[in-house]
């Protein structure tokens, strides 16, 4: 059955909808009641597998696609794929000195509020988007 279909059968606006009210569901439910809905739908995957095998083995590539999202399914449904990691690592140096820090803060904070009030424009030079730099402030630039 499709989401479309399970969609329409249940009431539900749109196969999105319904999808979503499937993963609450299975959120709810006990493990046991999901490893065993886990064994359908890999039964599932593994039947189709099988049916286009053949077709797999002689190269077809319609068939080779199919078997790349039966596999990709396959592994996100058993966990086998590693999470992606994401280097968020941030540096910026601080001035030592605390008048200096208050100065640079307050140059971040002009640049911060000029930006608010107009998104389209850079405080130095009018180019889009924010400064590349908080040093890049214009420090004659009015507070706000």
């Amino acid at each position: 059955m499709t989401l479309g279909q399970i969609a329409e059968e249940c009431g539900y606006s749109d196969p999105s909808a319904a999808r979503k009210a499937i993963l609450s569901a299975c959120k709810q439910m006990p493990a046991e009641g999901l490893e065993k809905l886990r064994a359908m739908e890999t039964a599932k995957l593994d039947t189709a597998e099988g049916a286009i095998w053949d077709e797999v083995k002689d190269g077809s590539p319609k068939h080779l696609e199919c078997l790349d999202r039966i596999m990709r399914r396959r592994a996100a449904m058993m966990g086998l794929d590693a999470p992606s990691k994401v280097d968020a690592t941030v540096k910026h140096e601080l001035p030592d000195d605390p008048a200096a820090l208050k100065m640079r803060l307050l140059t971040v904070l002009e640049g911060l509020n000029a930006n608010a009030t107009a998104p389209d424009t850079h405080p130095v030079d009018g180019a889009g988007g924010p400064p590349a730099d908080p040093g890049d402030v214009d420090p004659n630039q009015p507070k706000l």
